[in-house]
């Protein structure tokens, strides 16, 4: 009996092991030897701010899905790899479908003030409901989770957030914001992720390498 119960705890102590062996660090994100995949853009708590312009919210979940669609097949405009200078894999079906479930017209809100009052807490909760069949359990994830689309600030807020593909666990989320503009209601609100993506690759990596530890 004694045998079995020390035999059994070795397999419990394993099992642990093994668990946190797949989690991912701080450190990974910034390691050389452990990818990211990018998951896309989640513009399932997104919302709009005009100013009082006109306001059609049935177009806004076909350009959630442009957008996202927009990143990849204009990668050398959106280079996530070089702005966290590591290989980086793209993935977005989990967006792909959870940005099918918009109602663009649940965005709209009358001041700036009442978006969907995202924090660290909330994102990680909004994370743990991912559906990420088919995904590589191995490595961290990344995403931008939108916040707010504002027109009358000329740009769009959101959380840059790196997560445990193994785990869904946050490892860090920082809250960026990148000024909109061009032709086009896509390209308008298309060009705050090209801002974002600039900024990480200019001084938001060194900064964030920086202020968590990692070395």
């Amino acid at each position: 009996m004694k045998k079995q119960t020390l035999l059994l705890l070795i397999i419990f102590f394993l099992a642990i092991n093994v668990k946190k062996s797949k989690a991912q660090s701080t450190a990974d994100v910034f390691s050389d030897n452990v990818p990211i995949t990018y998951v896309g853009v989640d513009f399932t708590h997104a919302r709009y701010y005009g100013n009082g312009e006109p306001f059609d919210g049935n177009v806004f979940t076909p350009l959630a899905k442009r957008i996202n669609n927009l990143i990849i097949t204009e990668y050398d405009k959106y280079n996530i790899e070089k702005a966290v200078k590591k290989e980086v894999r793209l993935k977005i079906d989990v967006t792909d479908a959870l940005n099918e479930t918009v109602d663009g017209n649940k965005m709209l809100v009358e001041k700036a003030e009442e978006k969907d009052d995202l924090s660290e807490e909330k994102v990680a909760q909004i994370i743990s409901n991912y559906d990420l069949k088919g995904y590589e359990k191995n490595g961290v994830g990344m995403v931008f989770v939108v916040d707010l689309l504002d027109k009358n600030a000329v740009n769009a807020s959101m959380w840059v957030t790196f997560f445990s593909l193994s785990t869904k666990k946050v490892i860090f989320t920082e809250q960026l914001a990148g000024e909109a503009g061009g032709f086009g209601l896509r390209n308008y609100w298309a060009r705050p992720f090209a801002e974002v993506i600039g900024s990480i690759k200019s001084k938001e990596w060194k900064k964030w390498k920086s202020k968590y530890g990692a070395k």
